[in-house]
């Protein structure tokens, strides 16, 4: 396990692996309670810091970046819910209370007990634990994870030392992007009910993800076995600020020693998330593939029970199928109630389609009704950029009021720089600066001056004469060009 949390397994985090271990994990730690053969307070406070993470990025299940080989396998906290109870009667390893409550307490929620029926689970009264909010960095999966209210945001970078994704012989044939810099925004709930499900996904368009959208022949993994690809790159992955506070960045270069890669294909990427807001930027996106697009996903669900509403420019779309394109200044809500405002990019796609697809393990035919939107880079795009703003469980009046005072000069945020050296936003909420510097360098966008190397740094001012700040290189240190970090 990471001191993160992380449950490093094939270099990365795969729940595949680590959610059946807390089974079995937790179980052992209890048999063993109070004999010579006792886990230490340690071990059990790295066993709650693994579980309380899992907990964290799932909701109650993982999202398509964190899902490995199996894509559309639902793993998530039900899959190993009992171990919550079974640590939590083994004590709190920091205290020495004979129950961890926090441990119960999550186990309240992840099973739907109540409160009344906690006392004759644990002989104590207590409250099912609320879901979780704010912002989790996890640099030892390049990942971050973004929460609000109900919704869960997984943001999936991979670099030199954490893999892209997990290509087997029958599995994830065409999963190549599902860490291209993906922002899955997750509603809690069964996934297939919100339109993730595979029947009709094109892998193409992973949420979030900057892509060359190629045939599925093409797509699939031109390596007959194995491939867990990872990045040229040190850097990629995020951080946080008060744990409140994220960023992300993600740096992109394709490997060029793979057939059907291109290796001209480069990126940067970056996410700001505050509260409901997701700033997004894209800056330096180029390839030389002049057969196939690029694009940058807005979203892709299947329109299903829980998210069959799209909405455009304060109309309600109900025709199938439907198709649209769209620019700068326009808008859109997501069957999920999530609001798109584009303020620069190519043209904006929108569709309520049929769409034919091939199954990640069987390559069989599938086919789906979706819901898409996405930016058209163009096909060979040269130093092509985008920049969105997402507001979660929105309404057509908020995102009206939002366009309105965009178009009046009053933008909730700033973008102070945005090249292949930094990405650099303000948030004129919170007052919150963050600095994602693809490069080390010298800087004249608020108060810091230079960063040595690639990393993130996340600043606030408290008052006049304080601030606070967080500084990260996502570099894990397995490599022969890990630096120190200085600002």
């Amino acid at each position: 396990m990471r001191p993160d949390g992380k449950a490093w397994r094939h270099d990365g985090n795969y729940p595949g692996y680590s959610f059946p271990a807390f089974n079995g994990a937790a179980q052992v730690v209890y048999m063993l309670k109070d004999s010579p053969f006792a886990v230490s307070a340690g071990g059990r406070a790295n066993l709650k810091r693994a579980m309380m993470a899992a907990w964290n990025y799932s909701n109650p299940s993982v999202g398509l970046g964190l899902a490995g080989r199996h894509p559309f396998r639902p793993y998530g906290v039900k899959d190993f819910r009992e171990s919550f109870k079974w640590l939590a009667m083994t004590g709190n390893p920091e205290t020495g209370d004979s129950l961890d409550e926090e441990l119960a307490s999550t186990y309240l929620q992840v099973t739907s007990r109540s409160a009344d029926e906690s006392q004759g689970i644990f002989g104590r009264h207590l409250e099912p634990m609320p879901l979780p909010e704010g912002h989790w960095t996890y640099n030892g999966g390049a990942f971050g994870i973004h929460r609000y209210k109900d919704k869960m945001v997984t943001l999936k970078a991979y670099n030199k030392d954490v893999w892209s994704s997990e290509i087997y012989y029958r599995d994830n044939r065409y999963g190549r992007y599902q860490s291209h810099g993906a922002v899955q925004i997750k509603p809690f709930g069964d996934q297939t009910e919100y339109g993730f499900a595979q029947e009709g996904w094109d892998w193409n368009r992973n949420p979030g993800a900057t892509t060359i959208h190629l045939p599925l022949e093409q797509l699939n993994s031109p390596i007959r076995h194995t491939l867990m690809l990872r990045s040229s790159e040190t850097f990629s992955g995020s951080s946080n600020l008060e744990g409140k506070y994220g960023l992300f960045g993600f740096k992109h270069k394709a490997p060029g020693h793979l057939d059907r890669f291109d290796g001209s294909f480069v990126a940067r990427k970056s996410v700001m998330a505050i509260d409901d807001r997701l700033i997004l930027l894209g800056s330096d996106i180029k390839n030389r593939t002049s057969k196939y697009s690029t694009e940058t996903t807005l979203f892709q669900h299947g329109i299903a029970e829980k998210s069959a509403d799209l909405w455009v420019n304060g109309k309600k779309v109900e025709q199938f199928p439907f198709a649209a394109t769209l620019k700068a200044g326009d808008w859109l809500i997501d069957g999920h109630d999530n609001g798109y405002y584009v303020i620069k990019g190519d043209e904006v796609n929108v569709r309520r389609q049929h769409q034919t697809s091939r199954h990640d393990k069987t390559m069989k035919p599938t086919e789906g009704d979706f819901s898409v939107a996405w930016i058209s880079h163009g096909k060979a795009p040269s130093d092509a950029e985008y920049e969105y703003l997402v507001l979660m469980d929105t309404t057509p009046e908020a995102m009206t009021k939002l366009a309105d005072d965009m178009k009046a000069g009053k933008k909730p945020y700033q973008v102070l720089r945005k090249d292949a050296s930094a990405h650099i936003i303000k948030d004129n909420t919170s007052q919150v600066t963050g600095y994602v510097a693809f490069t080390g360098g010298s800087f004249n966008e608020g108060v810091v001056n230079s960063i040595s190397r690639e990393a993130m740094v996340m600043t606030r001012p408290v008052s006049d004469t304080e601030m606070t700040i967080s500084a990260v290189t996502t570099d894990l240190g397995l490599t022969k060009e890990t630096g120190a970090l200085s600002i």
